[in-house]
């Protein structure tokens, strides 16, 4: 994610969020819960949500765009 961050190959945020999803979900399926990296994966997850809930609260176009599926 970071070579795509540094490149400028994220057109859009989705996309973003999309990896970070997948990076997210792929944590969780091979760390064992308890363990270190799992529990900084879920403390990584709720960071971004809380800040991706707190863009959406500032930019309510925006939220309703991508309640519709529209991307920017």
């Amino acid at each position: 994610m970071n070579a795509k961050l540094e490149e400028g190959m994220y057109k859009e945020r989705f996309a973003f969020e999309a990896d970070f999803r997948l990076m997210i979900r792929n944590a969780k399926t091979y760390n064992m819960p308890g363990t270190f990296a799992y529990n900084e994966t879920l403390a990584l997850e709720s960071v971004f949500d809380k800040i991706r809930s707190l863009y959406f609260s500032r930019n309510p176009f925006s939220y309703h765009l991508n309640r519709l599926g529209t991307h920017q």
